[in-house]
């Protein structure tokens, strides 16, 4: 009775093993021709280890291929064969004999962001229809040991810990890895160095009030959209977050009609208006074309600053003469 109840758990065990649900999963076909899986994203279920098992009716010759893609969500790359490893069977699938599980199937290892099942070729005519599934841990795969070797080897394998070969504060005795990341048109570029001395650029070389050439980290400055510039301190080395001009300043007075007319013409960074206190009806402020009842209300006494570069840009107008406007820039 012991010897029974122990084999019915062994084996109630493996058949427990081997009834893992898979993480991943695309069934497909009957093919009767040249044909391809939808396309598959892993990057949030991140699977592992692959079983592709098919069979084979008619054919008298196929090429059944376990294709990968790299990319993010929503953005596969260019298909090729499975980027992982190939732990039995092979790459494409080329058994039509499928009276053994075994000579139709076939199990991969390594972790990819797209995936999917593609009949490129057949000889003859029959069909084919088959199942890819995928798991996270290898006990997926019936409760064998993953594959033997380093799951790390090239860019395929599970997450590894990467670590140089030599301890810190010694000579390198490898060759360095080149450091690199995608620009805005998904191109890999390098770490910028100096073309004489070969060190890591970490400042700008361009000065200040000039285009950038390259592009280096600017020394505490920033890019208007034309030229670098420098961020603004105080004489203690305070960082200034008030409106910052050149140090010009400038002021002036105009009278207001009930014909729209500019403020002149001075360069600015910022303009305020104010409507003069003893005015006996407002005035309205605006651009080119403004009129009593498109522009911007002062009563007398109100004010507005504008963020424009010319005192040009602004037009006052009244209903009548005998208005008048304070304004004053800086630049």
């Amino acid at each position: 009775m012991k010897k029974l109840l122990l084999i019915f758990g062994l084996a109630s065990a493996s058949l427990m093993a081997q009834q893992v649900a898979p993480n991943c999963s695309i069934n497909f076909g009957p093919w009767t021709d040249t044909n391809v899986t939808p396309i598959s994203f892993n990057g949030i279920t991140n699977c592992a280890y692959w079983v592709l098992s098919y069979q084979v009716s008619g054919f008298s010759a196929i090429s059944l291929a376990f294709e990968s893609a790299v990319g993010i969500q929503g953005a596969p790359g260019a298909f090729g064969n499975f980027s992982g490893t190939v732990t039995s069977g092979s790459n494409p699938s080329t058994s039509v004999s499928c009276a053994t599980v075994t000579n139709c199937t076939a199990v991969f290892s390594g972790v990819v962001s797209y995936y999917r099942v593609r009949l490129p070729t057949h000889i003859g005519f029959g069909s084919i229809q088959g199942t890819l599934q995928g798991y996270k841990t290898f006990q997926g795969l019936g409760g064998n040991p993953p594959p033997s070797g380093s799951g790390c080897a090239g860019t395929v394998g599970t997450p590894c810990i990467v670590a140089g070969p030599d301890a810190a504060g010694t000579n390198p005795t490898k060759n360095p890895i080149v450091v690199a990341g995608l620009d805005s048109f998904k191109n890999i570029n390098s770490l910028n160095v100096d073309n004489n001395t070969d060190a890591l650029l970490v400042a700008g070389t361009d000065p200040v009030g000039s285009p950038p050439a390259d592009f280096g980290v600017l020394p505490v400055g920033a890019f208007d959209g034309t030229n670098n510039t420098r961020i603004k301190t105080d004489p203690s080395g305070n960082l200034q977050t008030g409106f910052i001009g050149f140090g010009t300043f400038n002021a002036g007075q105009q009278a207001v009609t009930g014909t729209a007319a500019n403020l002149g013409n001075a360069a600015a960074r910022a303009v305020c208006v104010t409507a003069l206190a003893e005015n006996t009806i407002p005035v309205y402020l605006g651009p080119s074309g403004v009129t009593t009842t498109t522009g911007l209300q002062l009563q007398p006494g109100q004010a507005t600053c504008q963020p424009v570069n010319n005192t040009n840009l602004i037009f006052v107008v009244a209903s009548t003469t005998g208005a008048g406007v304070s304004w004053s820039l800086v630049n």
